[in-house]
């Protein structure tokens, strides 16, 4: 038995290591770039195939990319092109992404001073903190983004995190998190602890 369309596209995604995917089925070629560097360029070219109609789902972070290719996953064969393309697309909005990584200099941005090598956090590609501790850190990210208002966050770890610290930072924020459902994930992205994915 084949793959089905959603396993197709999470094949080519975690094939692509979850920086961009793009999927044909039956319907013409669909994009996402999940890069705000990406998404100009990525729109660009599709506008540049002869002879195709590529859809560009303007995904600008990996979870906002996740989001998409679950939605992708609810249709079958029988879906139109622009119903599909327009579900992924509004998924988009449904997700907050926090990034967590290490600075390579020290820098004032706005409100947040940070040192070089001190841990910052982005929240939807915005830096919005920095700190010394992994755990403190998450959690005022997730403060930032409202965590409280939503069901679901979910710990992708990559980096230089392994899942025995993913699972101790998920148990730390549960705490604080407790009406959330958290949820830890290999993501296996370079440079950034965690991403973090709020829905």
């Amino acid at each position: 038995m084949g793959e089905t369309i959603g396993e197709k596209a999470e094949t080519e995604a975690n094939r692509s290591g979850w920086r961009s995917a793009r999927v044909s089925a039956p319907w013409p070629p669909i994009e996402w770039p999940n890069s705000p560097r990406r998404a100009g360029a990525s729109g660009k070219a599709a506008s540049t195939v002869p002879g195709r109609h590529v859809a560009v789902i303007p995904s600008t972070t990996i979870p906002q990319g996740i989001a998409a290719l679950f939605e992708y996953g609810n249709f079958d064969s029988n879906a139109s092109f622009d119903e599909i393309v327009d579900a992924m697309t509004g998924s988009l909005s449904s997700v907050v992404t926090c990034e967590i990584t290490t600075a390579t200099r020290s820098v004032d941005l706005g409100d947040v001073s940070v040192r070089e090598d001190q841990l910052i956090g982005l929240l939807n590609d915005v830096l919005v903190a920095a700190g010394d501790d992994m755990a403190t850190l998450a959690r005022e990210l997730l403060e930032k983004a409202d965590a409280d208002n939503y069901e679901r966050i979910t710990l992708y770890y990559g980096g230089e995190s392994d899942e025995v610290q993913a699972q101790a930072l998920a148990q730390r924020l549960s705490e604080r998190f407790i009406e959330q459902e958290l949820e830890v994930v290999n993501g296996g992205q370079a440079l950034y602890p965690y991403i973090i994915s709020v829905e």
